[in-house]
Order: structure tokens, then sequence, then C-alpha cells
């Protein structure tokens, strides 16, 4: 979203330094989601549709959302193509989240059992993956290295692409860690 934003000029990006990475300002994303471009009930016509299996190879983004049902199917359509496709899939997911993708997953006919016997999906819970390598409200580099890191290289290996869902960031912000959030980011 902030990217089709940036594209089409409603947002500007300041490009990091060193990764080149783009950034923006949150004052300029909370005054365009506040303009009165359309009534604020109507927000959601500012987000562009976006597929979240368009995203290319080694790309990474940020999915802003609602409400958790839109969260839930868009995880679950996205981890559904992966594996059809023979894919790996990595789900770092809540308490409250994973069982609710597993469950849709289940729905439209996925054998998790098989596919998690096979390597090819994996379903960890997100609180319990940030308690390896948070030291305090700091994430530490070297231990996220192992503790995430070392899965999606494992993935690699097996698998001609992977795919990955993580809810930890968004754990951390609603924790108030604004700070370890953005460094795992």
């Amino acid at each position: 979203t902030l990217r089709n934003w940036d594209n089409s000029g409603k947002l500007k990006s300041i490009r990091h330094p060193v990764s080149d990475y783009r950034m923006y300002r949150r004052e300029e994303l909370e005054l365009l989601l506040q303009t009165g471009i359309v009534p604020s009930d109507r927000r959601r016509s500012l987000t562009p549709s976006f597929d979240w299996n368009e995203i290319g190879d080694r790309e990474h983004f940020v999915q802003f959302y609602e409400n958790e049902k839109f969260l839930i199917d868009s995880v679950s359509s996205y981890i559904e193509r992966a594996i059809a496709a023979g894919e790996g899939a990595v789900v770092i997911a809540s308490k409250g989240h994973l069982p609710r993708i597993q469950r849709i997953l289940k729905r439209r006919g996925l054998d998790l059992v098989a596919v998690r016997e096979s390597g090819q999906y994996l379903a960890l819970d997100a609180r319990e993956l940030l308690a390896k390598f948070m030291v305090g409200d700091v994430p530490d580099a070297a231990k996220f290295d192992d503790a995430v890191g070392t899965v999606i290289a494992d993935f690699a290996k097996a698998w001609p692409k992977v795919r990955a869902f993580g809810e930890m960031v968004a754990l951390l912000w609603t924790d108030g860690n604004r700070s370890g959030a953005r460094q795992i980011e």
C-alpha cells in the first residue's frame, strides 16, 4: 500500500542512506489518512487492492489492516498458494490468529498434517519466538538469526521459494515496544 501511494504521488518516501530502503514519515502518513480525499468512514478506498502473491522474490512488505478477518483471509490465501505452488511456507503468528489461519486452510482442503510432515509448512507461535531473541525490550541480532534466520535458511535449502508471514513486529507494537518493533522490521 505504501509503495502504491508512493508511486501515485500521494506519499513521498525518503531513502535510507545505507540500505536504500524506503522510509516514510509518520506525520505524512497520518496526514494522508486524515485528508478530505474521501470521508473517514470510506478510508479503505484509499488503500489499493493488493494481492500478497504478487510480491517478487526476496521482497518484504508491511500490510496495514483494519480488521482481523482481512488479515486471516490474506495470510491463509498467501500460504495456500505457496503450498499449491510447491513452495515452503512459514507462519509466525499469535496464539489468537494461528488457529484461525489453520482452520481456514483446512476448510480450503489443505492437509496440514501432510504438509507439516513433508517439511513444506511450519507454524510457530510469535510470542514464543520473540522470547528466544529479545533481551529485555531489545532484539539481539545473533539470537534473531538463530531463531528466525535458521528456519528460513533451512526452508530455502529444501524449497525453490519460501513464503513467510510474521506477526512479531505487530505484537511488539501492540505491547508498546515501538523501538523493538522497528529494529525487527
